[in-house]
């Protein structure tokens, strides 16, 4: 049978856009002011919750502060992030994101040079043993 696209040679083409879109390059995205967001390639399937306030820090990096602790967290933002203004950050499944914001995030902890999980940290943004990777998926 010559001529036409079988059921599974269509499907085959699907997957394959799906599974080459779901993979973008890893990246950084910095605000006219300086505020660095580092962006995974992947969404990366943990479920630990941060909860607190966004936050830049004196590096200049996104950050989740604990009041309570008076510690921050550096945070890896899922795949398709985007800054809509120089501190407005739209974040899949969170929405647009002010710093001053209450927050709470789903992902995981991981060292910041892992392998595993493909992400273009500055080094600024590089504290201590683990960063937190956020998740997109709900």
């Amino acid at each position: 049978m010559r001529g036409g696209a079988t059921g599974a040679s269509v499907a085959l083409a699907v997957t394959l856009v799906f599974t080459l879109s779901a993979c973008a390059p890893p990246r950084a995205l910095e605000s006219e002011s300086g505020l660095l967001i580092p962006v995974a390639g992947e969404d990366n399937g943990m479920e630990a919750l941060l909860t607190g306030v966004l936050i830049r820090t004196a590096e200049g990096c996104l950050a989740v502060a604990e009041p309570e602790s008076a510690l921050d967290y550096r945070v890896v933002a899922p795949p398709a992030t985007r800054l809509l203004a120089d501190d407005v950050i739209d974040m899949p499944e969170y929405g647009e994101l002010r710093l001053g914001d209450e927050v709470a995030f789903g992902g995981g902890w991981q060292s910041p040079d892992s392998e595993a999980l493909a992400a273009d940290i500055p080094e600024a943004c590089v504290a201590g043993d683990e960063i937190f990777f956020i998740n997109a998926q709900s």
